[in-house]
This record gives structure tokens, sequence and C-alpha cells, in this order.
């Protein structure tokens, strides 16, 4: 018979409880539990594993044409005398923007284009005064040889019909004497009679020379009075050429000061006026950009700044959203665009007070469409359009993001 360690009463104690058998079971709530909390996770990490996050970077930025803005500069210092375009007008080459004056100023504060063109206008009106005068002296030289050849063409003719007048008397006196002549042959009349009818003949002969010496006078001085004005006509029609020779010349200087102190600056190439920074009347030195003229067929594009921090995501032809301030975007929708290229090297932006100097990457997306639908039409975007671009930079699943530190520690690791 073995012995035990214990006797039999300690052995029969531990039988004899007072709360009676010990029984385990499992309530049915604690199961329901259980299965509740399995499709939880269940669901979990399906909604987890199928739902992604996106991670994107919010930029600024604006338009510009791809063929960049045509910079339009005063070549010289003074002032705007004209502008001959507006703000958004399509220009073609060689088309006049603005007139510019340029005028240097002399030690007495004038302008040296507005003293010369004083100096040379003066000097046309005198000109000009003499001119007229001359003019006017032509015009009485004129009247007065038409006068005294009135005159004189008036007196020959007087003298002419009483040198006609005369010579027919002479004719009679002839006619008289030559009768004489035969009548004292046959002895009628006597020598006296005969010598007053010769002295009457010579007396009527010489009057009509003294007519035809009158008449050839006044022929003469007609001549002479023709030659003399004609002369002096010729000399003064001389002096007049002369004098609008000059006064020709005077005008070209004034045409040449006006060329040299005014200059039409024109279009260099066709396209439309994108900013216009200038006003008839305003002064502007040499080298100002006077306005930028956008050139024809040119796209627009998105000129982005991208942070540093974010360019290790961007790649050609990337898709992005546009939002353009213009035109908001909650009236008027997200537009679209694709990048197209971007710089290789950063620019390097100066540290503002207590920052940290910072670096960015120029990024250029063209736009989906270069027009907007706005109240019914398209509306032309324009170039200097501000704008905010979202940049997709990754899509994760949830569940990678918030198990991002376990996939850090093995990328670290590998």
């Amino acid at each position: 018979m073995e012995s035990s360690l214990f006797r039999p009463q300690v052995l029969a104690r531990p039988q004899q409880g007072h709360f009676g058998r010990v029984v385990l079971s499992r309530p049915v709530s604690a199961t329901v539990l259980t299965t509740l909390l399995g499709l939880l996770t269940a669901f979990g990490l399906a909604f987890l594993s199928s739902n992604t996050y996106t991670r994107k970077v919010t930029v600024k930025g604006m338009l510009v044409p791809d063929r960049g803005l045509i910079s339009v500069s005063a070549p010289e210092a003074g002032t705007i005398a004209a502008v001959h375009v507006a703000e958004g007008e399509e220009v073609h080459r060689g088309d006049r923007l603005f007139t510019l004056n340029l005028d240097h100023t002399l030690d007495s504060g004038n302008g040296r284009s507005e003293k010369l063109g004083a100096i040379l206008t003066e000097q046309r009106k005198v000109l000009q005064k003499r001119l007229i005068a001359m003019k006017a002296h032509r015009i009485l030289l004129q009247e007065e040889k038409q006068s005294r050849e009135i005159h004189l063409y008036s007196s020959l003719q007087v003298i002419s019909e009483v040198v006609s007048r005369e010579r027919a008397t002479v004719e009679v006196r002839r006619n008289a004497h030559t009768r004489a002549l035969h009548l004292h042959k046959a002895g009628h009349i006597a020598n006296a009679e005969l010598e007053a009818v010769l002295m009457q003949l010579l007396e009527q002969e010489k009057g009509l020379m003294k007519l035809l010496m009158q008449q050839s006078d006044m022929q003469v001085e007609l001549s002479e009075l023709d030659f003399g004005l004609s002369q002096q006509s010729l000399e003064l029609d001389q002096q007049i050429a002369a004098l609008q020779g000059e006064l020709i010349q005077l005008e070209s200087q004034l045409v040449q000061l006006e060329a040299d102190s005014r200059v039409v600056v024109r279009a260099p190439l066709g396209g439309r006026i994108g900013k216009l920074d200038v006003s008839q009347g305003m002064g502007v030195p040499g080298g100002q950009a006077l306005l930028k003229l956008v050139p024809e067929n040119s796209r627009l594009l998105a000129e982005l700044l991208v942070p540093s921090h974010a360019m290790g995501f961007i790649a050609q032809g990337q898709n992005l959203n546009l939002r353009y301030d213009s035109y908001p975007w909650q009236k008027f929708g997200m537009q679209h665009g694709v990048v197209l290229q971007f710089s290789q090297a950063a620019n390097q932006q100066p540290a503002r007070p207590g920052q940290q100097a910072t670096s960015e990457y120029r990024v250029l997306a063209e736009p989906e469409n270069q027009t907007i639908r706005a109240y019914g039409s398209d509306q032309v975007l324009r170039a200097g359009m501000l704008l905010t671009a979202d940049i997709v930079l990754e899509n994760r699943t949830l569940l990678e993001w918030l198990l991002e530190p376990l996939f850090s520690i093995r990328g670290y690791g590998q």
C-alpha cells in the first residue's frame, strides 16, 4: 500500500466546495463582438488598401507667350508727342506706335530744336514778305508796261493816221507842182507862181518828214520800253526764283529739324499690344520700356516657380490643374494643362530676415485651351494673367501613408 504525502482528509477537502462546481462557458455577446471586430478590421484594411492619398504642391505663376514679350523702348530721352495705339490693338510690322520729341536743352534753358525752329520760322516770314513785295512790284511793272504801251500804241496810231493824210497831201502837192511845170513851160504861169507851188510842196514834204521822224522815235521808244520792262521783269523773276529757292531750303531745314527732333517708333513685328505705359506729354528717359508687344501667332504658356523640394516628382507631360485669378474657378471651373519643360538649374532667392534662402525652378506648362468659357462666350486669355497651379506629385494608398515609417525603415535598411 502506497503511502501519500498528504492525509486523506486534506485530499478530500478541495472536493467539498461551498459555491458548487466550476464550469467554464463563453457567452453569446463575446462571439458577436469578436466577429464584428474582425469584420471591421477587414473592412478597414480593404478601405485603406483601395483608396489613395494624393500629394500635391500649389504654386503661383503667370501666363507668358511662348515667343516672349517684345519690349519697345525709347531710343533717347524726350517727350511723348503722340500715341498711335491702344492696349489690345492688333498692329503690323512697321505700324506707328508712338512719336517721341527729342529736344536737347541749351544753357539758357530752352530747347535746341525749339530755338532753331523759331529762328528758321522768322527767316521764313522775312523771305515770304520779300517775295510778296517782289511779286507786287512785278505786277506794277507789268501794269506800267501795259499802260505805257497802250499810250504809245495810241499815239502811233494817231501819227500813222496823220502821216497817211500828209502823204496824200504831199501827193496832191506833187501833182500840182507837175501841172505847174507843164503850165510854166507853156507860158501860162509865171516863175513866181511855179516857185510858190514848189515851196508848198517842200513845206508839205518837210512836215511829212517830221511826222515820220516822230513815228520812228515812238517806235524806238516802244521797243526800248518793251526791252527795259522785260529786262526788269526778268531780273525780278530771277530774284523771286532765288527767294523761292531760299524758302524751299528753309522748309527743308525745318523738316530736317523736325525729323531730327522727332522720332516715330514703329512696331518691329506684327502682334498685339499687351501693355502700354505711355501717355501723350509724358517725359521718358532713354532706354525706358514704353510698351510690351505680344508677337502674332504665339501661344500662351503658364510659367510656374516650383520650390526645390517638389521638383523631384515633376516630369515632362505631367498633368496639372490651373486656376486663373481673373476667372475664379468656383464660377468658371478648373482648367487643365500639361508640363512642357522645366529648368535644370534653380534660381536662388535671397534670404529674408528670419528666413532661410530658397531656390525655385522655372516650369513651363501649356494650357489645354487658349480661351476660357465665360458668360456664354469664349474669352481670350491674355499675357500677364496670374494663376495658381496644382501639380500632383504622387499617389499612394492610405495604407502606405499609414505605414510610411515602416517603408522608410525598410528603404533605409536596403
